[in-house]
């Protein structure tokens, strides 16, 4: 399985009051970039199916006011083509966020799971990341 990684700042798992186990993943942009999407937390290792959809969720929050995050499912390599990307503006309270790409009418690989950060210097944090095959399901927090 892939690592996450993240560049232009630092990622570390934190026991700063998780949504779900013991840790969740600390971002810190120490300064933000001239375009948002050169700073990010990428996924790698992933193929996307023709035939197939998937939808990307995770619980956001941030260390003051509202902060911007862009989510992009993508092809790992130049053009760099996304799908079903969108931007979201979170605050400081966990909530959870998601999207579902569109039907995948090729095969795209290799492909990752990018988080654009670069909108803002701070810190945010990021925990229950699901990548999944079909529409949005509720997640099982064991609540």
């Amino acid at each position: 399985m892939a690592s996450w990684i993240v560049n232009n700042g630092t990622i570390e798992a934190v026991q700063t009051d998780p949504i779900e186990g013991d840790f969740c993943m600390q971002i810190t942009v120490a300064t933000p970039s001239a375009n948002f999407w050169e700073n990010n937390v990428q996924h790698k290792g992933h193929a996307f199916q023709s035939g197939k959809k998937y939808t990307l969720s995770a619980f956001l929050k941030c260390d003051q006011g509202t902060r911007q995050i862009n989510f992009k499912p993508e092809l790992d390599a130049d053009p760099y083509t996304g799908f079903g990307e969108q931007s979201f503006t979170m605050t400081n309270e966990w909530a959870e966020y998601s999207i579902t790409t569109p039907v995948f009418t090729q095969n795209v690989s290799p492909a990752c799971i990018t988080f654009h950060v670069g909108y803002a210097a701070g810190v945010m944090w990021m925990d229950c990341v699901r990548f999944y095959e079909g529409d949005y399901l509720a997640p099982d927090l064991g609540q």
